[in-house]
């Protein structure tokens, strides 16, 4: 393959600000559509706006040692086109590291050269403009009007939202300096402050597992409590039967269940992608097993089945409102510095306020289509595209990249109006009943 060319960002604009379709966000996602329209860019004019002045992703969690937790495969095209000029391994080929990458023996990328790869699709599609902060986007005279920060305005057709999602607290924090009490997508902002404290991570997920690892391999605290909910630390289940829910069939056999057999399964079903990779877990009990026999810092406390309800300020520290979920005890935990590997939840941006009511209304009455647009009071012609905010219509694969380019590719299908990317079934799956498919 021949190295690729980056494109001249001035052919991103039209000559008239008027697209078919415009992105917002220019994560995975919106990568993802984008990249599986490129083969088609003569017949659909697209533009990706992200704010940021460079590619973002994680950010705040991209340790030297951290791992993507999705086999490199997963990227944004692979899996509905191995022939696409996007996709890691084309990524890897051009950067000159394919064999080398091969050699390693291993399914898994670093999160480092994940994102990497990312940085390299965005530069090289011709189609994403970074420093484009959306600030509002309305339904006006048959089409979107999108305004940018710097004045501009855009037109589209249809527009496709993948901003990603926010991180979620769920609970009280109190006003403090923003490296005392922070949430884990910031921790390598604030991470150089920990010199010598105490620290509790509330978590007990990957990302919650990954910065204890860090805490006690960096040496800068003093002590360490990491508490979870939950019983244990649990692993996600990366066996292949399971996996098979993290499919394109997957989310359709899911689709077709009752909404109350769906919430069932998704309850029961979510450490399959929301544990701790096994391969984090050894890592970390292999430390704390090097502890016990040679001894060490920081001191280290695992509190299992203790939920955190409040987060207070004490008069030289952070006070823990706790609660033993298994008999009830509450208590108090006294630390310098939080950490909250709580998660994230979905969020429609600012900039959809004027669209908000109509579009959250519908995806809350299951109302995203098979090609993940919403029903809305505009026109049925102008689609409005929302990515990861239909885990309970289409399933647990919905946030990861498990299933990213298969829903990309049924964005690119209804924006071209025909199947250039047909779904094949998988393995030991059945096909959706007609008077299920025929609902949506």
């Amino acid at each position: 393959m021949k190295m690729m060319r980056k494109p001249d960002p001035a052919a991103l604009l039209e000559p008239d600000n008027s697209y078919d379709l415009v992105c917002v966000g220019a994560g995975p996602a919106n990568l993802s559509v984008a990249a599986l329209l490129h083969p088609y860019r003569e017949r659909v004019s697209l533009l990706v706006l992200e704010r940021h002045d460079a590619p973002v992703w994680h950010q705040g969690m991209l340790l030297d040692d951290a791992m993507m937790q999705s086999a490199f495969l997963k990227d944004l095209t692979t899996p509905v086109d191995c022939t696409n000029p996007f996709s890691f391994v084309a990524y890897l080929q051009d950067a000159g590291r394919l064999y080398d990458f091969v050699n390693r023996g291993n399914w898994h990328a670093s999160r480092h050269e994940f994102c990497r790869y990312l940085g390299w699709v965005s530069s090289h599609l011709g189609s994403v403009r970074h420093g484009a902060e959306v600030v509002e986007i309305r339904w006006n005279a048959g089409q979107f009007c999108i305004a940018l920060a710097n004045g501009e305005t855009l037109t589209s057709a249809n527009i496709c939202i993948g901003t990603g999602s926010v991180p979620f607290v769920p609970f009280d924090v109190p006003p403090c300096s923003a490296d005392r009490c922070f949430h884990s997508s910031q921790y390598l902002v604030h991470r150089s402050a920990i010199q010598g404290d105490h620290v509790a991570v509330i978590g007990g997920g990957q990302s919650g597992v990954e910065i204890v690892i860090d805490l006690l391999q960096q040496g800068r605290a003093s002590a360490v409590t990491f508490i979870t909910r939950r019983d244990s630390l649990y692993p996600l289940d990366d066996s292949p039967f399971v996996n098979q829910f993290y499919t394109p069939d997957g989310a359709a056999n899911f689709a077709g269940l009752p909404a109350p057999a769906r919430e069932r399964f998704l309850a029961c079903n979510r450490l399959t992608g929301d544990g701790a990779s096994p391969d984090s877990l050894r890592r970390l009990y292999e430390l704390l097993y090097a502890r016990q026999v040679g001894g060490g810092r920081p001191r280290f406390e695992l509190r299992c089945a203790l939920e955190c309800v409040a987060v207070t300020r004490g008069q030289d520290a952070l006070l823990l409102q706790t609660r033993e979920t298994q008999i009830g005890k509450e208590d108090t935990v006294a630390v310098d510095r939080v950490i909250l590997a709580t998660g994230y939840k979905q969020r429609l941006p600012d900039c959809l306020a004027a669209l908000r009511p109509a579009i959250a209304a519908s995806i809350a009455r299951d109302g995203v289509r098979k090609d993940y647009s919403v029903r809305w009071e505009g026109e049925a012609r102008n689609k409005v595209f929302v990515q990861n905010f239909s885990r309970g219509q289409f399933g647990l694969g919905d946030p990861y990249l498990s299933t990213l380019a298969w829903r990309a590719s049924q964005i690119v299908n209804s924006t071209l109006c025909e199947q250039a990317y047909p779904r094949r079934p998988a393995i030991g799956t059945h096909p959706v009943p007609e008077c299920v498919a025929s609902r949506t």
